[in-house]
């Protein structure tokens, strides 16, 4: 009932289902966004990303394929855009990103559509029963289908893995038979 629910929000968004429906043959979710803004900086009201966010988000990468063949990075277009406004360092790792997709088309990139990357995160999640690494709590979600029990907390408490900025590495990966 959940994927159902999400998959119309896809839907009545006007998201096509060949963007957001990508997680087959992948073994983890990196939830690009959440990593980025665990490494930004606070400028005035807004969050902004600096080198060492990118920086930080290849270090995940790189710690990822240590325990996983093949992540899945999900990300927001507006992080892969290469504005003006962007330092030629951080423009260097966008470049890195955007050639990273050329070769393994392993990112799922979020239109500029007015809806969050967790719901294509936790979608695809669910279908294809794969791990998140990522720092959210998806309270916001665990509450809006609260009315299907437990289901989507229970579920999250499985498949969410933890990322440590000052450790540089991921926590509560759990490795079953």
């Amino acid at each position: 009932n959940i994927i159902k629910r999400m998959s119309n929000i896809m839907i009545i968004n006007d998201i096509n289902e060949n963007i957001w429906n990508k997680g087959s043959g992948y073994d983890i979710i990196i939830d690009c966004g959440n990593i980025l803004n665990s490494s930004g900086s606070i400028k005035g009201s807004k969050k902004s990303l600096s080198k060492n966010s990118y920086k930080y988000l290849f270090k995940i990468i790189n710690e990822v394929k240590l325990y996983f063949r093949n992540p899945l990075l999900v990300i927001y277009e507006n992080h892969l855009n290469k504005d003006k406004s962007k330092s030629k360092s951080v423009l260097k790792y966008i470049n890195r990103l955007i050639d990273l997709n050329k070769e393994n088309n392993n990112i799922l990139i979020v239109p500029k559509k007015g809806i969050d990357d967790d719901i294509f995160i936790l979608i695809n999640s669910m279908i294809y029963k794969i791990p998140i690494l990522s720092n959210d709590q998806f309270r916001n979600y665990i509450n809006e289908y609260k009315s299907f029990n437990n289901d989507l907390k229970n579920f999250l408490d499985d498949y969410t893995l933890n990322h440590n900025k000052e450790l540089n590495k991921i926590s509560n990966w759990k490795r079953y038979s």
